[in-house]
């Protein structure tokens, strides 16, 4: 072979080598060429599957509150044929942490509201605001807003709907109403609600129909802002 193509031939395999050493160097642990998932912002370590929390776990949250899991509420809704889950997560320092499909929200504030009582009377009695935004829903008209002010915050109803909820640990302190959860469907009732003003906050409110009401307040969480989750 003459030697001018075989110092060739020799430089190319010994690049060609060079390149595979690189590049399995730089591959993660395990190789296999997975994908590396981006950090977060702010260099927050990467979470875990939050619908695996169980009691006993601490979540941390970005804003450096550390908090515990209690238990949760493991809910289904089936509509129409299709079926929506979530979860209600119940940490501690009364707080509540939603997990929806299509992302979580944390609840800070609550308040009950007992059969008898005026504000549960608005809600629910003859004319209450659930029953004028079903009856909307029914005749077509669900886009005319139905408001209902709490703590001096006017909220528009949103959606309503029955569900199912399997329960795992405790229940917060005043869990009266969560109490009141039923396997089944009929006995349990939602009903979601955002300002009626545009707001930049995020902020919703929840309400939890059983016994009694129990209306929560907070807002939607952006994933980043749960910082991490250590298990029990």
């Amino acid at each position: 072979m003459d030697p001018i193509l075989l110092v060739l031939l020799l430089v190319i395999v010994g690049a060609g080598a060079w390149f595979l050493y690189s590049r399995q160097r730089a591959l993660p642990p395990g190789g296999g060429g997975g994908r590396v998932e981006p950090t977060p912002p702010g260099g927050a370590a990467l979470r875990p599957n939050l619908q695996a929390l169980k009691p006993g776990d601490a979540v941390s949250f970005w804003a450096g509150t550390d908090t515990t899991v209690l238990g949760s509420l493991d809910c289904r809704e089936d509509l129409a044929g299709r079926a929506t889950e979530w979860r209600w997560v119940f940490l501690s320092g009364d707080k509540v942490l939603e997990l929806l499909p299509q992302g979580q929200s944390l609840y800070d504030r609550s308040a009950v509201a007992y059969q008898g009582d005026e504000f549960y009377e608005l809600l629910v009695g003859a004319g209450g605001a659930l029953k004028r935004f079903e009856g909307n829903v029914r005749e077509g008209i669900a886009h005319e807003p139905v408001l209902v002010e709490v703590d001096g915050v006017s909220y528009r109803i949103r959606s309503t709907g029955t569900f199912a909820a399997t329960r795992v640990g405790a229940l917060p302190e005043d869990g009266e109403v969560w109490a009141g959860v039923s396997t089944n469907p009929a006995d349990n009732v939602y009903f979601k609600m955002v300002p009626a003003e545009p707001s930049e906050g995020g902020e919703i409110a929840l309400g939890v129909w059983t016994t009694h009401i129990l209306i929560l307040t907070g807002r939607s969480l952006d994933r980043h802002e749960i910082t991490n989750v250590f298990a029990a």
